[in-house]
């Protein structure tokens, strides 16, 4: 995970702002490559499976992302809330296993939760990807 949530030494645990959260099955050629870029600059993964029969459990588990097996009810926002519900960071991104993110993407939504953690001016957020 990325260094900004690990503690370090006797130095108190940084708290965690960011939170990747997805939903997957069957993630694909692209989830190797998210997870790998997203791993930099997040503080946690949360994955809830909703029945892979590909490797995205593995590759998932690769990356350190929590992985939560999930019954998949026909019903995304049911699926959403359970991996909500296991997110730990003051901020969520939610994404799905073939969005993509640029690592100037990755580097600017950082330094802007960081800005709005230390300003304390809650907002929500989108991002085109």
């Amino acid at each position: 995970m990325s260094e900004f949530g690990r503690q370090s030494g006797s130095h108190p645990r940084v708290p965690m702002l960011l939170s990747l959260a997805m939903i997957v099955r069957d993630g694909g050629q692209n989830l190797t490559s998210l997870l790998a870029e997203a791993h930099s600059w997040v503080d946690e993964i949360v994955i809830g499976d909703t029945g892979s029969r590909d490797a995205s459990v593995a590759v998932a588990q690769e990356h350190t992302a929590q992985v939560h097996h999930i019954e998949w009810t026909d019903n995304f926002a049911a699926a959403r809330n359970q991996v909500l519900d296991r997110c730990r960071g003051a901020w969520i991104l939610i994404l799905d296993a073939d969005e993509l993110l640029s690592k100037s993407t990755w580097r600017d939504l950082r330094a802007w939760v960081v800005q709005q953690e230390n300003e304390r001016h809650y907002q929500a957020g989108s991002i085109v990807t």
